[in-house]
């Protein structure tokens, strides 16, 4: 058996989102997307949003859920991920930013790595932090039914 390297979840989301996005002939431009596990912390504690909006992926605390079936012969993993987003640009841009997450998410949710489907849940927008600082949460869920883990 050879080694297959385990897949990161926010990694996965943010790859697609990357190669996926349309900046609406410069409307939207693509912001400075984040995984903030794979980044030095610096890197995001300095990022000026007066230069550009920033996307952060992390892996939401409901983490990765496995739920067996089939006399345990088979499980269903679920893997929630947090999309956050900043804006000083305006309110609308955020809620922009949203919409373009959600269409990749629904337009190529069977394209997300070895996943069987991304789902889109949720978004939120932040509302008690800074003065003419936009920020929302997208929810995605990354879903893999009825892996084969062993059994008689």
């Amino acid at each position: 058996m050879t080694y297959q390297s385990e897949r990161i979840p926010p990694k996965v989301v943010k790859e697609k989102i990357e190669e996926q996005w349309n900046d609406n002939e410069g409307m939207i431009p693509i912001p400075v997307l984040v995984d903030i596990n794979e980044t030095e912390e610096e890197t995001f504690a300095r990022h000026n949003l007066q230069e550009g909006d920033i996307v952060i992926f992390r892996t939401d605390t409901a983490g990765v859920r496995e739920t067996w079936r089939d006399a345990h012969k088979y499980a269903d993993e679920l893997v929630a991920i947090e999309i956050v987003l900043h804006t000083m640009i305006s309110r609308q841009r955020l809620f922009d930013l949203m919409q373009e997450i959600r269409r990749i998410v629904r337009t190529y949710k069977h394209q997300f790595g070895n996943y069987h489907e991304a789902v889109y849940l949720s978004f939120v927008e932040i509302t008690q932090q800074q003065l003419n600082v936009w920020q929302g949460i997208i929810r995605v869920q990354l879903d893999t039914r009825r892996i084969w883990i062993g059994g008689s």
